[in-house]
């Protein structure tokens, strides 16, 4: 479990690190450094929909993390990749999740970019920032507050929209460890 503490704390640090630059002092005050109102809307919706799934006596948690990486991606809006990361686990408590997706409304030029879907086919949002040629995005089903995945993909020079980095992140509750 000490793992799990460490993904813990890595994924709170970057929660201050999104919230302090854009309401601490300095600059030219909150609402010039917000991301979208429709960003902000969405993600305050899964937000309160997160929740921690209760297993029973004899139950178990299934965590599958699915990646495809194409290329590698330009190091700008690395910080929504390593949040992605982060909650690639599975593991993380939703009163965590809550933060950082309350966090993700901070980010500077953060808009719903469009529906995205998993490599399970489920749908959600995509919120993410365009930089040089890439947008990067984390992918979360407002209605339910569950982390589908994240995703890097080229805007110019490829075809526009070729993905060069994906997750997909899967939890369900089975009656057996190594179940599906």
């Amino acid at each position: 479990m000490a793992w799990l503490a460490a993904a813990a704390v890595v994924v709170g640090v970057l929660v201050v690190a999104l919230v302090e630059p854009s309401v601490g002092p300095g600059g030219d005050g909150p609402e010039s450094k917000i991301g979208s109102a429709v960003a902000a809307e969405a993600l305050s919706q899964a937000a309160s929909k997160t929740g921690d799934v209760v297993l029973q006596p004899g139950q178990f948690l299934y965590v599958r993390n699915q990646a495809f990486s194409g290329g590698s991606g330009d190091d700008g809006n690395e910080l929504l990749r390593e949040i992605g990361e982060g909650l690639d686990s599975g593991l993380i408590p939703a009163d965590l999740r809550k933060a950082v997706f309350q966090a993700l409304a901070y980010l500077p030029n953060l808009e719903v970019t469009d529906k995205a879907e998993d490599f399970d086919g489920r749908t959600g949002e995509g919120f993410g920032i365009v930089h040089d040629s890439q947008l990067e995005e984390v992918v979360i089903a407002t209605a339910t507050g569950q982390y589908l995945g994240s995703r890097t993909a080229d805007r110019q020079g490829l075809k526009a929209g070729t993905q060069l980095w994906s997750s997909s992140l899967t939890t369900k509750v089975v009656d057996a460890m190594g179940r599906r």
